[in-house]
């Protein structure tokens, strides 16, 4: 009965973690895009939208470290939850930063900050032998490059096209060299 207590406690712990976050993501995509927030905003990383995200990330954090490695789906909740606050919360945060550009230059920024973020996931999958974030990676890799292809390069300026063709092409066959590198080594 008291393991049954504990484990409805954590389920219920686990719901309000992720629906604070999503609910936080919500909130902050929703004013980004709202008509009515004035664009001369904030200083990018230093206002209240990244302090609280940087609270809730803490926050999440910590109940999914105290959680028992046995309470798996909580754990990947709680995974999911960090890894999609944090995406978002550094991208909102970029684009006050690069709002003033104009197409090209906004497109490859956003698709940089998005290969950043994979290569590092990839990083983390591959030292903590963590297959779900390797492959969440991959997953995040093959986004980008179809983004870049059909999405960024249809109204960019020739250099931009070079430079974030050039970009594109060296971190994949980076991450396709590591990851079949890592590969070898597990086998």
């Amino acid at each position: 009965r008291r393991q049954r207590q504990m484990c409805i406690r954590d389920s219920l712990a686990t719901v309000l973690h992720g629906v604070l976050m999503i609910a936080w993501l919500g909130h902050c995509i929703e004013q980004y895009t709202s008509a009515t927030v004035a664009m001369a905003a904030q200083v990018p990383f230093a206002n209240l939208r990244f302090a609280v995200l940087a609270a809730l990330l803490g926050l999440v954090a910590f109940a999914r470290a105290r959680l028992p490695v046995a309470e798996w789906q909580q754990r990947l909740v709680l995974g999911v939850v960090v890894l999609v606050a944090t995406y978002v919360g550094v991208l909102l945060e970029l684009l006050d930063i690069i709002r003033e550009w104009s197409f090209g230059p906004h497109a490859a920024a956003t698709s940089l900050y998005t290969l950043a973020f994979a290569l590092l996931l990839m990083l983390a999958g591959s030292f903590r032998r963590v297959l779900a974030l390797r492959w969440t990676a991959l997953v995040v890799f093959a986004v980008v490059a179809l983004k870049v292809a059909i999405y960024d390069l249809s109204e960019a300026e020739t250099p931009v096209r070079v430079l974030v063709s050039g970009v594109l092409g060296a971190v994949l066959l980076a991450v396709a060299w590591g990851y079949a590198r890592s590969q070898k080594r597990e086998s």
